[in-house]
């Protein structure tokens, strides 16, 4: 993978994350039916309550220098996993909020507009505020898709992985390489 890339990734995926969004976040924090985190980074998050379903649930995330109309969270049952993207599925580590997750194509398909020509699965563990890029959103490789493990949130009597994710433009086109891009995405900080 391109050194610059990773570099020019780096910087876009700070610029991206901000952007100032103004009374949005101050009237999201004022609503009593708001969630907020602060990640190691000291960006601070919120999201309303989830629109839950039969297997989990989804929101928006709104953060006090992120772009409120570009991320979702997605909340998905521990006892049944996560899948969606490039991930195939997740699980809890013993009690805390680690978690398992493998990542894979689904019959060639990772995301967006994305394929594979070769199928691929691998595993690893996930830490509370970790990120990863899932897969490209063009073909072009001008657009990425960032997740974000947010840990393991109760609602309920039920037991939620928690994640959110936002498309990142890059200035830089990038190739587009499964596994790779998301293996070599892994120990990188996005500055979230």
């Amino acid at each position: 993978m391109n050194k610059n890339f990773l570099f020019v990734f780096f910087a876009i995926a700070v610029i991206a994350v901000t952007i100032v969004v103004g009374n949005t976040f101050t009237s999201e924090l004022s609503q009593n039916s708001t969630d907020c985190f602060t990640t190691p980074s000291m960006n601070e998050f919120c999201y309303p309550d989830p629109v839950m379903h039969e297997t989990g649930g989804l929101s928006k995330i709104i953060g006090s220098d992120a772009d409120s109309d570009d991320g979702e969270v997605h909340f998905d049952n521990v006892d049944t996993g996560t899948f969606y993207y490039s991930i195939k599925n997740m699980q809890q580590v013993s009690d805390g909020d680690d978690a398992t997750i493998t990542f894979g194509d689904k019959d060639g398909y990772v995301g967006g507009s994305s394929t594979v020509s070769e199928s691929f699965e691998f595993f690893t563990t996930l830490e509370k505020f970790d990120t990863f890029v899932s897969h490209c959103n063009n073909e072009e490789g001008t657009n990425v898709n960032v997740v974000q493990y947010i840990g393991i949130e109760t609602i309920g009597n039920t037991d939620y992985f928690v994640t959110w994710h936002t498309g990142v433009d890059l200035e830089e086109p990038i190739t587009c390489k499964y596994p790779e891009l998301i293996q070599n995405s892994m120990s990188r900080n996005f500055g979230i």
